[in-house]
């Protein structure tokens, strides 16, 4: 199935990330606050998520195939010379943005054994686009100089911008509007169901692509559904629709960095079908929806949950080819 879905070696990838690096929370709830009507859309599919959970998830195979295959655009938007991202740093992102979602990563060895039953490999491609809008041929990369590359936000998505109920669009930028050093936003991300297709896709600092940085396959896991492991704190209300409504995350008070192996935040693991249900777990820091460094696995509720959206969202429903 394809979805057509409504990302030289840089020194800075390996630069610390530390305080609040996703903008995807404040940028989703600027969003609804805009537009209620967003909101209310958003909690409609979670509820059939909700409603369906078993469904779904029985529905999804466990064999090695491709569900989803998804073609990519990258806007490089640079300004005065600055935020060039070479062809190379950006397919060895694909490699590493394929490998996370494919659970063919080489650190998937990492992931605690408490956890590793329920790693999941999504079943989904990312492909750099061969085609433009126009049907010529195209290596999948546009690149634009603009001013908007500086202290970016939506604005810098009109530089350049291709249909996204036919690409996944991905925007590169040399700074963010908010950046407040030294703590600096790395990237955001817009949910599926907030039905902005013209906005829809990453926004990723220039120099955080490359083949061991996974800023990218957080922010794609927005755009395909996911919230933060941290969402909601220790909510204490049932796992499958409070938090980020995955039962087999762990709980998270607060974002967290030091990959502490026997961090747990929260008390509250067992609320709802938690496959913990008599047990308090520790914090799951390898999951690519923490703020943790030792990210290495999607849990199989996180793959149920973008399966759903590929399947059942406006935005992404009218990109199957």
């Amino acid at each position: 199935m394809i979805v057509l879905f409504v990302i030289s070696a840089n020194t800075y990838a390996q630069n610390i990330k530390t305080g609040n690096w996703c903008r995807t929370d404040q940028y989703m709830q600027e969003k609804y606050n805009q537009n209620p009507a967003l909101l209310i859309q958003n909690e409609l599919i979670e509820q059939y998520i909700l409603d369906h959970r078993e469904e779904i998830k029985a529905s999804t195979n466990d064999k090695k195939t491709i569900n989803f295959i998804i073609p990519v655009v990258w806007h490089v938007v640079s300004y005065n010379g600055n935020g060039y991202v070479s062809k190379a740093d950006i397919d060895d992102q694909m490699l590493t943005l394929n490998e996370d979602y494919q659970r063919l990563n080489a650190d998937a060895v990492n992931t605690r054994p408490q956890f590793a039953p329920y790693a999941a490999d999504v079943q989904v491609e990312f492909r750099l686009a061969h085609l433009d809008p126009n049907g010529n041929c195209t290596e999948g990369i546009v690149r634009v100089e603009s001013p908007l590359a500086e202290n970016a936000d939506d604005n810098v998505k009109s530089v350049s911008y291709w249909n996204s109920k036919k690409y996944f669009n991905i925007w590169t930028v040399l700074s963010f509007a908010g950046d407040n050093p030294p703590s600096i936003i790395l990237g955001y991300a817009q949910f599926p169901a907030s039905g902005i297709n013209a906005t829809y896709g990453v926004v990723v600092r220039y120099n955080y692509v490359s083949r061991t940085d996974r800023t990218l396959s957080h922010e794609v896991g927005h755009c395909m559904g996911l919230y933060h492991t941290f969402q909601g704190g220790c909510s204490g209300s049932s796992c499958a629709s409070a938090g980020d409504n995955c039962c087999d995350t762990p709980p998270v008070d607060v974002a967290t960095y030091g990959c502490l192996t026997t961090q747990n935040t929260c008390n509250t693991d067992a609320n709802g079908p938690d496959p913990w249900a008599s047990t308090n777990m520790e914090d799951q820091i390898e999951n690519y929806m923490s703020y943790d460094a030792c990210q290495n696995m999607f849990s199989q509720d996180q793959k149920t949950r973008m399966n759903t959206y590929l399947n059942s969202t406006s935005t992404s429903t009218g990109l199957k080819q």
